[in-house]
């Protein structure tokens, strides 16, 4: 007796085995066209009232396997992006059901809306490094004084250093021939009236003799201070009451 009912339980064991091996759906999606896997598409299995009882995703091999909750007829949809979604027809899964499928989908490329791209004209400074690194293009940008780069210096055709100042607010050029001038400003208001030479800068160094040391050819920018305010505070403790004059020649 104890013999039989070992029989049976163990032929039990088997049956309850080989339908839960049985009742595998294992699946391919492709392209339609090239037959290639699609790896990315989602896959769901639908049961006779439509209702999703598994889903999965797509590997690079466009392969998926679901082990189904019992008998009946299901379906399986599968959707991946730039393809039509496509469900296929009811397959019946009984006691012995174990399914491989292929289901292809056709290319749908999703269209997008015109994407009109408007560029502004963005102007790009051509900065020198070594008067980037001195802050010329910085202390131009705040905007105190006048700035002249050798772009700048070259449009206006200088025989001499003093030619560049010639027009410039709160400055004043004076020459004894055309080779020979002087420059003035007029000051803080403690010296109204009584104009003074501004400090003269040459590459980060005050000079005693003047501009008259910088050839124009040699000259790559160029910083005007008619007044203290604004003067690079490193100058300061030279700063004539007039301002200064910071020259910068080419390397």
């Amino acid at each position: 007796m104890m013999c039989f009912r070992g029989l049976a339980l163990a032929a039990g064991l088997l049956l309850a085995a080989s339908h839960a091996t049985a009742q595998a759906l294992r699946g391919t999606v492709v392209d339609s066209a090239s037959r290639l896997p699609l790896d990315g598409a989602h896959v769901t299995v639908l049961d006779g009232r439509g209702a999703m009882v598994a889903d999965a995703v797509t590997g690079a091999a466009g392969s998926f396997m679901f082990r189904l909750p019992g008998f009946g007829a299901y379906q399986v949809r599968a959707k991946r992006i730039g393809y039509a979604s496509r469900i296929t027809e009811p397959i019946a899964a009984d006691s012995t059901f174990a399914y491989s499928i292929q289901v292809g989908l056709p290319a749908n490329p999703v269209p997008l809306d015109t994407l009109t791209v408007v560029a502004e004209k963005v102007t790009v400074e051509k900065q020198v490094p070594w008067l980037a690194d001195a802050g010329f293009y910085r202390r131009r940008r705040m905007g105190f004084g006048h700035f002249l780069d050798r772009e700048e210096i070259e449009k206006k055709h200088p025989l001499v250093v003093t030619d560049l100042l010639e027009g410039m607010p709160g400055v004043e050029v004076h020459c004894s021939s055309a080779l020979s001038c002087g420059v003035t400003m007029a000051g803080s208001q403690m010296f109204i009236g009584k104009p003074c030479a501004p400090t003269v800068v040459v590459d980060g160094i005050v000079v005693s003799g003047g501009m008259s040391t910088v050839q124009v050819f040699d000259l790559e920018a160029i910083e005007v201070y008619p007044s203290p305010a604004g003067v690079p505070v490193q100058y300061s403790g030279y700063l004539s009451p007039c301002g200064a004059i910071l020259l910068w020649s080419r390397r």
